[in-house]
């Protein structure tokens, strides 16, 4: 009996396996035993709203496939049925899906593991776009300076002349300037300095200079001057765009989560995260080795921390960026004494690429006629322990050959410092310049180490190194090459102990030093350092710095020159006692901004010969710029310029990035020589220096000039006149009020709507003076009349009755 009773369980088991294997592709046989119902959805706890939804007999539950993708799966990867045309997808095949129905409710709640839900990528850097107006309207301008100096020492009062004057148009910057000199028979002369042409890429960050030039200086090549044409990735054409590395962390949560970042527990950013993963890109500070915690709080009270140290440093590329700068052209000589003086032909170039975030390779190389320097860079982010930079260089001259090598190391945290720098220099190094500079280093060498000590300042020691060969090198140059020699003879040795503070609320700066010094003979050096800030436009200085066989003392008051108009000036005493004789010298200097003009004096009084002398300076510099058919005058033009508008109103206050520049002339104008190309500049206008019966659209106008180009800045302040009046129409020798109707009037080729009021009235502002032809409807019926708007300066005026008359 018993075996019978189990054969017919197995049967019946095996019937209901093929019944279900039956139904599973039967959608019709599914529909008829599954009941269709519309539940509250949830998924990882947020709420989807109503869907429809079907659920079979063993309580699986079959949802549209386009109802998973839009309540948040990234794929459903599950059994597919199709019912009434639309696929549906059994939850219960879902892998790494889990719910539960609430029949009370009727609520299907959905868990999905992280990895299957949509992922979200927080970027914690602000945008880097440049949000300024970029002008790419052409602009002049013309710089000019004229000194004159006089001293006890050589006779007669010495004058001269220095003048640049600069062409943008749009990307494109023709600039030239130069000065006046004597020449060796004492006559003046105008020597041209620097002439050239640039184009600015500013969406590749690219500039391209074609004329005279310096090339950057870098790790064993100096920056030399060029005509020639020179290539550059130059990031500063976008100072928001970040070339470094930064930082990115990423997770996953399975419910919605309240995520805090905190940096050396300080916290910098609060999010609200769905379910899913998430990534934190672009996280940037300064300052080397930095602790970021994050803070994850879940819907269910359940705090998880996670603890990060990461080091930020500006030294290395970001991974795929390239920096470089391709430089080719003929050496300047006599720069400065001569306008057109160039020598043989020379290169000069380097290339840093970002192999990943954390190593940054390179090649430099220069070289002219007869000479080469190269050799390979490299910057590597030693994860969280620092920086290391590393160079190697090969020259020739001729028939001397040489090298060199350098090693750099960098490591910083919040309360202290570690640097070691190494060179050396074998055989007969020489690097680019005209002549050829040949190294007569040996080697050199530096380490120091700092500690802050909070509210007690700053603790730094250090020892550097410096050893040259005493003997000279022996070159077989050819009669056309020649060389100057650097460094000739001589070692030295010092190790300092250094001291700051930072007292009475930041108010007063203390700096101090001891350093023994070997150099020849040993000697101990003290320096003491007091700089006093009575507020923030003034200082006071005093330092004291000596060794066993001289002191020197020097005092200075300085009042600090305003961005825009106004006084600065800085008064100093220096006096040096010895074993022989003691010094005194005094200087100095006062600048005052004008609107028009810079002008600035100097007296400077020192010895010579046993007497004391005296030397006097004055000089009267200034701007002209022209730009958009508005042509200004003013202080120079130091880097981009603009000229601020604000109607025709005088005495209306201007700022730049909260830096009062000066007012507004008689006929409503400033101009601004001072900003800074490539950032944004907040150009702001005092509404208080505005009359009330002015309207003021924007009070700040952000601008983002290339270099030296200019732009008119229109607030496009304007008087607000107002014009009241009435309405009324004639009709059988009988007026009324037109109430509640509209007319329109033509002004300027544009068409301007007005509204009647109760009474007829109507209200209209700033209205050219002139007679407005126009129709109403009165009564259902045309009605014609014009609108005299009159002359005046009120700023309301009462136009009196318009009558209009019906037409026949």
């Amino acid at each position: 009996m018993l075996k019978i009773t189990g054969a017919l369980l197995c049967c019946l088991c095996l019937a209901s396996v093929r019944a279900g294997a039956a139904d599973a592709g039967n959608p019709a046989a599914i529909a008829a035993k599954a009941e269709i119902m519309v539940v509250r959805v949830t998924m990882n706890l947020e709420d989807k709203g109503d869907l429809f939804v079907w659920r079979t007999p063993d309580l699986d539950y079959l949802v549209k496939l386009e109802d998973l993708k839009a309540i948040g799966l990234k794929e459903a990867a599950g059994a597919v049925v199709v019912l009434e045309g639309e696929p549906y997808v059994s939850l219960r095949s879902l892998p790494g899906i889990r719910f539960a129905f609430e029949e009370k409710g009727l609520r299907l709640n959905i868990m999905a593991d992280p990895d299957l839900l949509p992922s979200q990528a927080l970027n914690l850097r602000s945008d880097n776009r440049i949000r300024g107006v970029i002008p790419q309207n052409s602009s002049v301008f013309f710089n000019y300076a004229l000194t004159a100096a006089r001293n006890d020492v050589l006779p007669g009062t010495g004058s001269s002349f220095s003048g640049e004057a600069g062409w943008r148009i749009g990307d494109y910057l023709v600039m030239s300037n130069g000065n006046t000199v004597r020449d060796a028979n004492g006559r003046s002369k105008f020597v041209r300095l620097m002439t050239n042409a640039t184009y600015d890429d500013r969406d590749n960050l690219r500039r391209t200079v074609a004329g005279d030039f310096f090339t950057p200086s870098r790790q064993f090549s100096n920056g030399i001057n060029l005509g020639g044409i020179s290539v550059s990735k130059l990031y500063g054409l976008n100072p928001y765009l970040t070339s470094f590395p930064m930082q990115s962390i990423s997770g996953s949560v399975a419910t919605p989560t309240d995520l805090d970042v905190y940096l050396d527990g300080q916290r910098i950013r609060s999010e609200k995260l769905r379910p899913g993963e998430f990534e934190l890109k672009d996280l940037l500070a300064y300052g080397g080795a930095r602790n970021v915690q994050v803070v994850l709080r879940d819907a269910f009270g359940r705090v998880q921390e996670i603890n990060y140290s990461f080091y930020f440093t500006d030294q290395p590329l970001r991974q795929g960026l390239h920096e470089y700068s391709y430089n080719l052209g003929a050496l300047r000589r006599n720069f400065g004494l001569a306008s057109n003086q160039y020598g043989p032909a020379a290169f000069s170039v380097f290339h840093r690429y970002g192999f990943n975030d954390a190593v940054t390779l390179g090649l430099r190389a220069e070289g002219t006629k007869g000479f080469y320097n190269t050799g390979p860079l490299a910057t590597v982010v030693l994860g969280s322990a620092g920086v290391l930079n590393l160079a190697l260089a090969a020259s020739s001259l001729d028939t001397l050959k040489g090298g060199a090598s350098s090693v750099n190391y960098n490591y910083q945290a919040q309360r202290w410092s570690l640097g070691m720098s190494l060179r050396r220099d074998w055989g007969d190094y020489a690097s680019l310049g005209d002549p050829p500079t040949l190294s007569n280093r040996k080697y050199e060498g530096n380490i120091s180490a700092s500690y802050y000590l909070k509210r007690y300042g700053s603790i730094s020691v250090g020892h550097s190194v410096f050893s040259a060969r005493t003997e000279q090198p022996a070159p077989a140059l050819t009669p056309l090459q020649s060389l100057s020699i650097l460094g000739a003879g001589g070692s030295r040795r010092a190790s300092t102990l250094s001291y700051g503070v930072s007292l009475i609320s930041g108010r007063l700066s203390l700096q101090s030093s001891l350093s023994h010094v070997t150099e020849g003979t040993s000697r101990n050096e003290v320096f003491v350092g007091l700089i006093f800030y009575p507020d923030k436009d003034y200082s006071v200085a005093s330092n004291y710095f000596g060794d066993k066989e001289s002191h020197t003392t020097s005092d200075e008051l300085v009042k600090t020159q305003p961005v825009g108009e106004g006084l600065g000036y800085v008064l100093s005493a220096n006096r040096a006692t010895g074993n022989l004789e003691a010094a005194t010298q005094l200087a100095a200097s006062v600048q005052y901004n004008a609107p028009l003009a810079i002008v600035r004096g100097e007296f400077g009084r020192r010895p010579f010969s046993g007497q004391s002398h005296d030397d006097y300076r004055v000089s009267v510099a200034g701007g002209v710029a022209y730009v958009d058919g508005e042509l200004a005058l003013g202080r120079p033009v130091t880097e981009s310029f603009g000229i601020v508008k604000v109607g025709e109103l005088p005495g209306v206050g201007v700022a730049v990035n909260g830096q009062p520049i000066g007012k507004t002339n008689a006929r409503g104008k400033l101009f601004v020589p001072t900003l800074t190309p490539y950032f944004d500049n907040d150009v702001s206008i005092d509404p208080e220096t505005v009359p009330i019966e002015y309207a003021i659209p924007a009070t700040v106008k952000k601008i983002s000039p290339s270099l030296r180009s200019g732009a008119v800045i229109n607030f496009g302040v304007t008087k607000i006149q107002a014009f009241t009046g009435k309405l009324e129409m004639q009709q059988a020798g009988n007026t009324k009020p037109v109430e509640f109707q509209e007319f329109s009037i033509t002004v300027k080729g544009k068409r301007l709507t007005l509204l009647t009021g109760r009474g007829g009235e109507f209200y209209v502002e700033n209205l050219l003076p002139g007679t407005y032809s126009t129709t109403v409807l009165a009564d259902g019926k045309p009605c014609d009349f014009e609108l005299v708007i009159p002359q005046s300066d009120e700023t309301f005026v009462e136009l009196g009755k318009s009558v209009c008359r019906v037409r026949p």
